[in-house]
């Protein structure tokens, strides 16, 4: 069974992921529009903001190594050619960042954004939920410029595999 076949179906991923996060919901909060004001701004006043300045560096280093062409071999429906794929989640990235300006862009959301690009594959519909999951549903730590939350989760990771399955963690 191919890995996009695991799970929930995929004709039903999008509206099941939408309602459990309640990101169906987000839209009528910030306005139908909104969401597309944030993946596609006019004015192209982004090279003039620092901050979006260096959320576009850090997501360039990091998508590089997300997704690739290898990590993607079993996803083989629709376009899943990288370099469409991560310009894609770049896309999705920044509209992040440019949202929410005080958390900006933090390491391993690429990761995030990538899988749920992967599942639902509508870039408005992966923002809102990247937006309900980084503010609604992970801790306020998660994604910081420490990555608590992260750091927490990859330490307990590690500890059950050394205790669980010692030959994955050797």
């Amino acid at each position: 069974v191919p890995l996009s076949d695991r799970g929930i179906p995929r004709e039903h991923r999008k509206n099941i992921w939408m309602r459990l996060s309640a990101a169906d919901r987000l839209s009528e909060v910030y306005g139908v529009d909104y969401a597309k004001s944030m993946l596609h701004p006019e004015g192209g006043d982004d090279e003039e903001d620092p901050l979006l300045v260096k959320a576009e560096m850090d997501i360039d280093k990091d998508i590089a190594r997300t997704f690739t062409e290898k990590m993607m071999e079993g996803f083989a429906d629709g376009d899943r050619r990288p370099d469409h794929f991560q310009e894609k989640l770049k896309t999705v990235l920044l509209a992040y960042a440019r949202h929410n300006r005080r958390l900006g862009y933090c390491q391993s959301m690429n990761n995030l954004a990538g899988l749920l690009l992967l599942a639902v594959e509508d870039e408005e519909e992966v923002f809102w939920l990247l937006v309900a999951l980084v503010e609604r549903v992970l801790p306020d730590c998660y994604y910081s410029d420490e990555l608590t939350g992260v750091t927490t989760d990859v330490e307990v990771l590690d500890s059950l595999l050394e205790h669980h399955l010692r030959p994955v963690f050797d």
